[in-house]
């Protein structure tokens, strides 16, 4: 069954493993963007020129991972055309991208003329006001989609991943609003992006498992 959109000779089951590998790279590469980050928040005080390049990559590596999210999305939205599921998905990630992730950066520069104005604004990507919007949104996009897959074992999998990413996302935001002075160098939100990374990295192994699971044509 070939679907309108799709390379030549292509089929729905080809498009919707492409799309759980792409979706399962892209959770991947925020995993990676959030571990990073993490590791690099304890080095301000020790290296900060390493800190600021390790802040630049694990940037980099989310908004390459919500890149990747939103194709992976766009071509399940494709493989599912009757799913509202599939749908939602592509929309949750379309505004995590377009909408969640400047927002984020404004709320997280505007913190720092706010409440510490001597801060250099490379600092932005270790603000729990950029990336726990960002890793929130991004983790409802995902769940989404999750709810499509094959294997049952694999979606409660990814709910248990995108709930750790979620929550430990939505409290650091929060608490940094509190704890306004602590949000730099707190080694709370360094066990928090560690949370974080571990729910993404659930995420990556069930869209991954599921892809192979389809693949194999059983159900788990």
């Amino acid at each position: 069954m070939s679907i309108p959109l799709a390379s030549p000779g292509k089929t729905l089951e080809a498009i919707r493993l492409t799309a759980r590998r792409r979706l399962s790279l892209a959770a991947a590469f925020l995993a990676a963007g959030a571990l990073l980050l993490s590791v690099a928040r304890p080095l301000l005080i020790f290296q900060p020129v390493g800190f600021v390049t390790g802040l630049i990559l694990a940037a980099l590596l989310l908004v390459i991972g919500l890149s990747q999210g939103l194709y992976g999305a766009t071509a399940f939205s494709r493989a599912f055309p009757l799913s509202e599921l599939a749908e939602g998905s592509r929309q949750a990630l379309v505004l995590t991208l377009f909408a969640v992730v400047p927002l984020s950066l404004v709320a997280a520069a505007a913190w720092i003329l706010l409440v510490l104005p001597e801060t250099p604004y490379q600092l932005i990507p270790s603000l729990p006001l950029f990336w726990g919007p960002l890793a929130a949104f991004a983790a409802i996009g995902l769940l989404t989609a999750a709810r499509e897959l094959t294997s049952e074992r694999m979606a409660v999998l990814a709910a248990v991943g995108g709930g750790f990413v979620a929550c430990a996302a939505l409290f650091s935001a929060t608490w940094s609003v509190v704890d306004s002075v602590g949000a730099l160098e707190d080694p709370l939100f360094s066990e928090q992006l560690l949370l974080v990374g571990i729910g993404f990295i659930l995420l990556a192994l069930a869209f991954r498992q599921d892809a192979w699971i389809a693949r194999a044509g059983r159900r788990a």
